[in-house]
């Protein structure tokens, strides 16, 4: 019996076809429509040994529904909100997501968030599409400035080497001591917030993260500081960060990610001149998505054998 592989279809008919490409010889590869119902879910994972790709939120298994044969849950992202972490470990069964595989092109859509806020990008050209050209919104140079950053794993390290680059002092505060990273320094939370012109998020979604920037945080935060999040919605509380940008206890924010997604039209961030929104792409480059599947499909292999099983979670 071949091994089977089951993957939710992704909204990216590239992505979807690099899956299939790189599905190897003994392996069924099946698709699951991401408007399955759980009962068709449930039904389809009956004789599966690894899934695969896009879970999204709404997990439709619970921990009964998994067979003897499951032996692995291998994501395409680096977030793993969208499983059932601890049902899939009581269960026994391994979780891994891609480790560092996006982790370059995140960096890079965070850099030109923070980049884009200081030099006022966006109000710029709407100026001179409008027909103005001067007085300008002025731009603020990166250099010089402190960029803290909040979570230092894979992205967060990545981030810190393109800041560097900038001339910046970084720091960090994360749950453990990082030290691949030379010329940052690790800060308590409030600190970090305190002193920081830029602060980035790049932290999991977990219940210690849930919430982590709310009201109290954001008024440590220098007014002219601006906040750039390429990790998740639920960690910013976001009626507390549009009411601190309407104020002006801070000066802008760069949003990769939101609460709800796609936002509503009457999400009072997406009006307001000072922020900028995007449509949770910073990890979607097409330059990255081969070494995502790559790897991907090599734990896939490895776990079928019995070998170990890269960026497990757990």
């Amino acid at each position: 019996m071949p091994d089977v592989v089951l993957c939710r279809r992704f909204p990216f008919p590239d992505v979807n076809e690099l899956v299939a490409a790189g599905c190897p010889d003994g392996i069924t590869l099946r698709w699951l429509a991401n408007d399955a119902t759980p009962a068709a879910a449930r039904s389809a994972l009956a004789d599966v040994h690894v899934l695969l790709g896009a879970w999204v939120t709404g997990w439709p298994f619970a921990a009964d529904d998994f067979g003897a044969g499951l032996k692995l849950v291998q994501l395409l992202s680096a977030g793993y909100e969208s499983v059932d972490v601890p049902a899939l470990a009581a269960a026994g069964i391994p979780v891994a997501n891609i480790g560092t595989a996006n982790a370059s092109t995140v960096a890079e859509h965070a850099m030109a968030l923070i980049l884009a806020l200081l030099r006022q990008l966006p109000a710029q050209v709407d100026l001179v599409r409008s027909g103005g050209w001067r007085p300008a919104p002025p731009a603020r140079e990166l250099r010089g400035r402190t960029v803290g950053i909040v979570g230092l794993g894979g992205i967060g390290r990545e981030i810190a080497r393109r800041a560097l680059a900038f001339d910046t002092t970084v720091v960090y505060t994360s749950r453990r001591v990082v030290s691949e990273v030379p010329g940052v320094t690790r800060v308590a939370l409030a600190e970090l917030l305190a002193s920081s012109d830029v602060v980035c998020l790049a932290v999991p979604v977990t219940p210690e993260t849930t919430g982590l920037i709310a009201a109290a945080e954001l008024a440590v935060m220098r007014p002219s500081a601006v906040l750039v999040n390429v990790s998740r919605g639920a960690v910013v509380d976001e009626r507390a960060l549009a009411a601190a940008l309407a104020s002006g206890a801070i000066a802008g924010a760069g949003l990769d990610v939101l609460a709800v997604e796609p936002p509503s039209p009457d999400n009072p961030l997406l009006a307001m001149p000072n922020v900028l929104v995007t449509p949770h792409q910073a990890g979607l480059s097409p330059d990255a998505w081969p070494r995502i599947v790559s790897l991907a499909w090599a734990n896939v292999v490895s776990a079928l054998s019995g070998g170990a099983i890269a960026h497990r979670i757990v």
